[in-house]
């Protein structure tokens, strides 16, 4: 009985020092991996302007950086180019950018719309149709139509390339049922609809039907800054 005893008594000691061990070696690791390493870039390292509005990653896997009067600038992972109104930009403070389906780069900007091909800028204003916005979001359907968010003319869609025709757009606002014109996020769901997300709530768009959510709806703010699936 007694070594029966022994025994048990030891191997519940040893196992708790195992335990103890386990637990230490556990926090370790945790504690080890929780520690982040952040590199930081500013003007010093290159960029035009410290202060981003957007920062988008592409399909070759470069960021596109819109800046606040700094113009756009593009990080390839070492170096940075940057691009602003001398290069053909129609403003320097740039709000948002998205690549479309055919690898083309569309940038927001607080005037307006400019189309990047690879090579030069071309840019959409009030000769296309755009009136002299900020653009808060650009978004793209499965059928290729391209959506611009604006902060208080609703929102456009793109219904050419045609930079040299007087009416490039179709205008979707609170007149055909949009909860409200100041956009300021753009969102595609899984199943082709488009989300609209504004200072008045959200309005969901699939085809030519628009449903309206709002704090009346369970929102907890109609203020809505971003969304996502």
């Amino acid at each position: 009985i007694h070594n029966q005893y022994s025994f048990d008594y030891f191997t519940i000691k040893n196992m708790r020092y195992l335990f103890l061990i386990c637990f230490s070696y556990y926090s370790f690791s945790i504690s080890y991996a929780q520690k982040y390493n952040f590199q930081c870039y500013s003007i010093e390292e290159g960029l035009p302007r410290s202060s981003v509005y957007d920062i988008y990653e592409d399909t070759n896997g470069f960021l596109w950086i819109g800046t606040e009067e700094g113009g756009l600038s593009v990080f390839n992972g070492v170096n940075f180019h940057n691009y602003n109104t001398e290069d053909g930009l129609l403003s320097n403070t740039i709000r948002c950018i998205y690549e479309d389906s055919k690898n083309f780069f569309w940038i927001g900007t607080d005037k307006g719309i400019s189309f990047y091909d690879g090579k030069k800028f071309t840019n959409y204003t009030e000769k296309n149709g755009l009136p002299k916005v900020h653009i808060r979001s650009i978004q793209e359907d499965k059928e290729g139509n391209l959506f611009f968010a604006t902060l208080g003319n609703g929102l456009y869609k793109l219904k050419n390339h045609i930079t040299d025709a007087s009416n490039c757009f179709d205008v979707i606002n609170t007149d055909d049922g949009l909860v409200n014109d100041r956009i300021r996020s753009l969102l595609l769901d899984s199943r082709g609809a488009l989300w609209v997300g504004t200072d008045g709530g959200i309005s969901k768009i699939n085809g030519k039907l628009i449903q309206n959510y709002t704090k009346e709806d369970g929102l907890p703010s109609n203020q809505i800054l971003s969304m996502f699936e």
